[in-house]
């Protein structure tokens, strides 16, 4: 037999008075079962909301609005006890190597500091008070632990600059292959780079000004930062150019958008003579497609605009300040600063499935394990130990310094 609304209503007001009154589990489980057998509902958890909140709900009016006042218990506040695992001075050192490493996530930055602790410690020029029970701590934080330690600093550091890409001659464009995604095996091959330049226009986009050539391996994450003078095609074609002679692997593809700095005879040419020469493929992107040129476009903010800014470039100190950036900052980002790699992505129903290496490795170790000739990796290895991590990032932070005020000096 059905029961109505207004008998459960009745029904569940008798019940919860009692409910709410009976002290003992058994008691209340009683209550439950007469309660669901003579109002016919089935689910045991609802009807124990139902009997726990019933009427403890009024309507009030406060000045002219109603709202609803809801009786509830008062939670109880754990206080946590004993002492915090990482003490004051731990995290005042954290926030100081935060700082210096450019205000980098925790998944990055904690294997950075595993890896240059003792450097960081010995440096005469840096002071971070670390004391050897500092240094043990700061070598087992974990990165979840580093990013709700440094929460509260993140938030100022946020910015968006203009997008500056126009689209290049049409004819050209129906020359050059369309590539809108890699292959399993290609992700895992060196030499698939991708392209896209960074605008240095401050605001507004009109004028000349300086602009930042991005360069990246799809495989490994390594990167070229080239600065530009203007969008003239000569300065894309040179240090292109240049990539291909002092690339540390052999590249057999560039990828670009289609802007004009990329889609001309000039580059076309370059291309042709390249893949006559070292069989290099010259594709692009979909118009209107950014995430075509995926990898490109995500350096352009972790590597670039993080350090760069936002700021309008175009005098010739600013440019040359710009390249002595990048001259420290490609070393330090391709040999020591890991990075996170998608291994593989599915469509299960309509849902996309990535899934992603677990261990974070820098580009230089993802060379390593590749399948690039043993000379090569000899070269690499030779070449990082020239480097010392945090030696280039004093570099880096004097190189910006420098553009800052090479930038203040020219006047509004």
């Amino acid at each position: 037999m059905r029961v109505s609304m207004s008998t459960r209503l009745e029904l569940t007001k008798e019940y919860a008075a009692r409910y709410r009154r009976a002290k003992q589990k058994k008691e209340k489980t009683q209550i439950l079962d007469e309660f669901l057998a003579a109002t016919g509902y089935r689910q045991r958890k609802y009807a124990v909301k139902l009997l726990r909140h019933f009427d403890m709900v009024k309507l009030a009016v406060i000045a002219g609005r109603t709202v609803k006042l809801k009786s509830t218990h008062p939670k109880r506040r754990w206080n946590r006890t004993g002492k915090p695992t990482y003490g004051d001075d731990t995290i005042e050192a954290l926030k100081k190597i935060w700082a210096f490493y450019w205000w980098k996530c925790g998944k990055y930055l904690a294997p950075l500091i595993r890896e240059s602790i003792g450097l960081l410690a010995k440096s005469r020029e840096l002071d971070f008070h670390l004391t050897p029970a500092i240094k043990e701590q700061l070598v087992a934080i974990s990165p979840a632990q580093i990013d709700r330690r440094l929460r509260a600093e993140k938030d100022a550091l946020r910015g968006k600059g203009l997008s500056g890409t126009r689209l290049g001659d049409q004819s050209l464009m129906r020359q050059i292959l369309v590539r809108i995604s890699y292959t399993n095996e290609e992700r895992i091959t060196p030499g698939f780079c991708q392209i896209d330049t960074v605008h240095h226009c401050g605001w507004a986009d009109s004028g000349i000004f300086c602009l930042t050539l991005t360069a990246t391996d799809v495989a490994s994450g390594w990167i070229f930062l080239f600065p530009l003078r203007n969008k003239a095609h000569q300065w894309v074609i040179s240090w292109l150019q240049f990539m291909l002679d002092h690339s540390p692997f052999p590249v057999s593809e560039i990828h670009s958008d289609n802007g004009s700095e990329f889609i001309n005879k000039d580059t076309v040419n370059l291309a042709k003579t390249a893949r006559n020469l070292a069989n290099v493929l010259l594709t692009r992107s979909r118009a209107h497609h950014s995430n075509d040129n995926c990898f490109a476009e995500q350096k352009n903010n972790a590597f670039v605009r993080n350090y760069i800014g936002l700021a309008r470039y175009d005098t010739d100190k600013e440019y040359e300040a710009l390249g002595r950036v990048y001259a420290y900052l490609c070393p330090l980002f391709n040999f020591f600063v890991p990075n996170k790699k998608l291994l593989s992505k599915s469509t299960v129903g309509s849902k996309t499935v990535k899934t992603y290496d677990k261990d974070l490795k820098t580009p230089y170790q993802r060379l390593m394990e590749s399948s690039i000739s043993q000379e090569l990796k000899e070269k690499l290895t030779a070449t990082k130990a020239l480097y010392n991590p945090v030696q280039l990032q004093q570099n880096v932070h004097r190189a910006v310094n420098a553009l800052i005020a090479a930038h203040k000096a020219k006047g509004p």
